[in-house]
């Protein structure tokens, strides 16, 4: 059963870096077109649902999200 959630996890942190593909696409249509509000609501959506799947992923595997991990000299 740990492998079932161990890949589920892995979708779900796959998914949520995909989002956060998207929130950067978000940004960049935001500086390039001046188109602010649907671009500013696509990437809030995406860091939205970014932290969802990779919150989904902690639950199911009790990895931390690459951001908050500490490094080991």
């Amino acid at each position: 059963m740990a492998g079932v959630a161990e890949r589920f996890g892995n979708v779900m942190r796959w998914t949520g870096d995909i989002f956060a593909a998207l929130c950067v696409v978000g940004v960049v249509l935001t500086s390039i077109n001046g188109t602010g509000e649907a671009a500013f609501g696509f990437g809030a959506w995406a860091v939205v649902l970014w932290v969802i799947f990779n919150t989904i992923d902690y639950l199911l595997t009790g990895r931390r999200l690459r951001v908050f991990r500490r490094r080991v000299d």
